[in-house]
């Protein structure tokens, strides 16, 4: 079973001995990285949280500051 969430394409695969495959791709075509694991609260579940480089780089970029505080600078004649 192929599904598309956002940017994310997510295929789930069941094999014939009942094994889960998990493959995991983004439309920007950059490397997926594993954040954390097992982020659920209880012991009947399981779920990790993913990444790539572009998301992360551009997380990084949006929280630069592009203030130049030219404001804050004193007036020199």
């Amino acid at each position: 079973m192929q599904v598309e969430i956002g940017d994310w394409q997510v295929d789930l695969i069941v094999d014939d001995d009942g094994h889960l495959t998990v493959e995991i791709n983004h439309a920007d075509g950059s490397k997926v990285h594993q954040l954390e694991v097992d982020v659920t609260a209880n012991d009947t579940e399981w779920a990790e949280r993913f990444s790539t480089e572009c998301v992360e780089r551009a997380y990084i970029d949006s929280q630069k500051c592009t203030d130049d505080f030219s404001d804050l600078l004193p007036v020199t004649d």
